[in-house]
C-alpha cells in the first residue's frame, strides 16, 4: 500500500524510464525470447486507475450518478505477449482530454521509438480500432490486430456481414 501510494503521487512519466532500463536488461540477458509465435507481438491496452483526485493533466473527472466524484488515470500499457512472462514494456499515460482512441498514435509511436527492432506484430482490442490507426501502424512497417470483440458495435457487424460475403 505504502509503495502504491508513492507511485500514485509520481508523475506518471517518472517511472517509465526505470521500466524501459528493466526490459532493456531482460532483453540483453536473453529472457524476451519468442514462445509459441514466430515473430515477437505487444499487446497494447487502456487501463484505468481511480484515485481521489482529478487534479492534473492525466486524471479525468468522473460523477457517479450517486456518491463523490473521482478521478480517473487511463494509460495504454504494452505487454510482449509473445513471451512466456508476457512482461509490460511501455505505459503511456492518457491526457484526460482524450481518449484510446485519440491516444492511440502517441502510445504507439512512443513504443515504436523505444522498440522498433522488438516486435512486429501489434494487437489492440476495440478501444483503439480504426482506419487511421490502423494506417499508421502500417506505415511503421509494422503489422496489426485490432479486434472486433462486443457484436452490439456497428463495426463487429459490418465485418460479419463482409465475411459472410466472402464465403
Amino acid at each position: 500500500t505504502t509503495a502504491r501510494d508513492i507511485l500514485c503521487r509520481l508523475d506518471p512519466g517518472a517511472l517509465i524510464p526505470v521500466l524501459h532500463r528493466a526490459v532493456a536488461i531482460a532483453n540483453r540477458a536473453g529472457s524476451l525470447r519468442r514462445h509459441a509465435l514466430p515473430f515477437h507481438m505487444v499487446a497494447m491496452d487502456g487501463k484505468v486507475t481511480a484515485t481521489p483526485s482529478w487534479a492534473g493533466e492525466y486524471a479525468q473527472k468522473h460523477h457517479p450518478e450517486d456518491g463523490v466524484p473521482y478521478g480517473l488515470l487511463r494509460t495504454v500499457t504494452s505487454v510482449l505477449a509473445s513471451t512466456p512472462s508476457r512482461p509490460c514494456v511501455d505505459i503511456s499515460p492518457i491526457p484526460a482530454v482524450t481518449n484510446e482512441m485519440g491516444h492511440f498514435k502517441a502510445a504507439f509511436d512512443a513504443l515504436y521509438q523505444r522498440y522498433r527492432r522488438l516486435f512486429e506484430l501489434v494487437s489492440y482490442d476495440q478501444g483503439a480500432n480504426g482506419e487511421q490507426n490502423a494506417l499508421h501502424v502500417l506505415a511503421h512497417n509494422k503489422d496489426y490486430l485490432f479486434r472486433l470483440n462486443d457484436d452490439r458495435r456497428h463495426m463487429q457487424q459490418l465485418a460479419m456481414e463482409l465475411l459472410e460475403h466472402s464465403k
